[in-house]
């Protein structure tokens, strides 16, 4: 009998005697996802939903919703409360309009989002979360305050006499209450002591909203910030605090968009200016991150007289990212693009070649933060440029490039390095400049 066969034969009874492995399960919330309701008549109680702990558990993901019985609970619920009340899901410190013409699944991946969804899916623990019923000036306690949210009156000009101190708002139970009537008479006597254009404005972004007394403090609020903006206020501390802004300049007057460019001043410091044109902004905002998509801090604020701002004490090698917006008054333009820096030292100001036979002597301009320079060569005005000679210390500023070929064009470019740990940080190339050997 041949090997083949004896392999076969082999490989038959194994398979005969050795049952294929059951897959594992796939775990979905360990068999509950408890929904605990909280507003309205709810208070305390929880809707349960059960998912199989099988392997066909990713197929009940994919249908996950309320029974037709929670349905109809939450239906006569939401009928019973009528429009004023609007229901959110709760997660972490996520908070999303409930919509009941989608799925239950649905509503959860526009909380989580699909992968954050899939994690929290995929459990051997059971899960939970919040569905909450309210007004819109009723404010889910867990949002991450409670007690007081102050309305600081920013009023920089001194228009308003005689002046006013800052609101301190209550906040009780979830629930966010308006101006007392006493804080609304100071607020219309502030407006009708205003000169002419004088107003009141929430400024949130790139948006101004103003102060409307026919409404409540929290319809104003919502119109400035929208439902995100003020989540984030809420979120991010036990005592917030908003602005009311007091000014003559014009509402919603269009300021243009910013726009910045660099200059490496040394290896730890850059030069910032704006260069905008054709807005009618007055100020510019700069703000500087460590990562492009990350939180920008306001560095320095620019003027139409003082357009330039020197950023210190940056770290050798590291990127930078800075934008910039204009702002007239309290009306905010669009942010310029992300501007992407990396701190190094200055290119050389000046270089010369001067041809020699079979060689190219060059010399360059100092650069006093710098720890030496290095030479490149290409037989291409726009080809790849390859090192020739590397050059150590500021002052050295001339090399000699030989054995090339006479007669045959080449390109050469110079940058300044600084050394940092065992790297050499490069400036911005100077060049290229040409010349011919002889």
């Amino acid at each position: 009998m041949g090997k083949k066969r004896i392999l076969s034969l082999a490989l038959a009874l194994f398979l005969v005697a050795v049952p294929f492995l059951e897959p594992q399960p796939v775990y979905a919330f360990g068999q509950s996802l408890f929904v605990n309701l909280h507003g309205t008549s709810f208070d305390g109680q929880y809707i349960e939903i059960e998912v199989p702990t099988s392997a066909s558990s990713s197929a009940a993901s994919r249908s996950l919703d309320f029974s037709a019985a929670d349905k109809q609970k939450l239906s006569e619920a939401k009928d019973a409360t009528g429009n004023a009340v609007n229901w959110y899901f709760h997660y972490s410190s996520n908070v999303v309009m409930y919509d009941f013409g989608k799925t239950l699944k649905e509503n959860l991946i526009i909380v989580f989002g699909e992968d954050e969804y899939e994690k929290f899916y995929i459990s051997d623990a059971d899960q939970s979360i919040d569905l909450y019923a309210g007004t819109n000036a009723q404010l889910p306690t867990w949002l991450g305050f409670t007690g007081s949210l102050t309305i600081e009156i920013v009023d920089s000009e001194n228009i308003i006499s005689p002046p006013i101190s800052d609101f301190s708002v209550s906040v009780q139970n979830g629930i966010l209450s308006d101006l007392t009537a006493a804080q609304k008479k100071q607020l219309d006597d502030a407006i009708r002591s205003m000169p002419p254009g004088g107003y009141l404005a929430f400024q949130f972004a790139s948006s101004s909203v103003v102060y409307d007394l026919d409404k409540p403090l929290f319809d104003n609020i919502i119109a400035a910030y929208g439902q995100t903006g003020w989540k984030r206020i809420t979120t991010t501390s036990l005592t917030p605090t908003i602005k009311l802004n007091v000014t003559t300049g014009p509402v919603g007057a269009p300021v243009g968009k910013g726009a910045l460019s660099a200059a490496h001043i040394n290896s730890s410091t850059i030069k910032l200016t704006e260069i905008s044109t054709g807005s009618n902004a007055t100020t510019f905002v700069l703000g500087m991150s460590s990562s492009s998509g990350g939180t920008y801090s306001t560095i320095a604020t620019l003027t139409l007289s003082n357009r330039s701002y020197e950023a210190t004490g940056l770290a050798i090698g590291e990127y930078y990212y800075f934008k910039s917006t204009p702002y007239n008054g309290i009306n905010g333009g669009t942010a310029s693009e992300v501007l992407s820096v990396r701190a190094r030292p200055q290119r050389p100001a000046t270089m010369q070649a001067t041809a020699q036979s079979r060689a190219i002597r060059l010399t360059w301009g100092a650069v006093s933060d710098c720890d030496g320079y290095a030479v490149y060569t290409s037989e291409l005005f726009n080809g790849t440029y390859e090192l020739a000679a590397l050059v150590s210390g500021k002052n050295s500023l001339s090399t000699t490039i030989s054995g090339l070929s006479p007669g045959r064009q080449y390109y050469l470019k110079v940058c300044s390095y600084k050394q940092s740990g065992a790297k050499k940080v490069p400036s911005v190339y100077s060049g290229p400049v040409a010349a011919t050997p002889r």
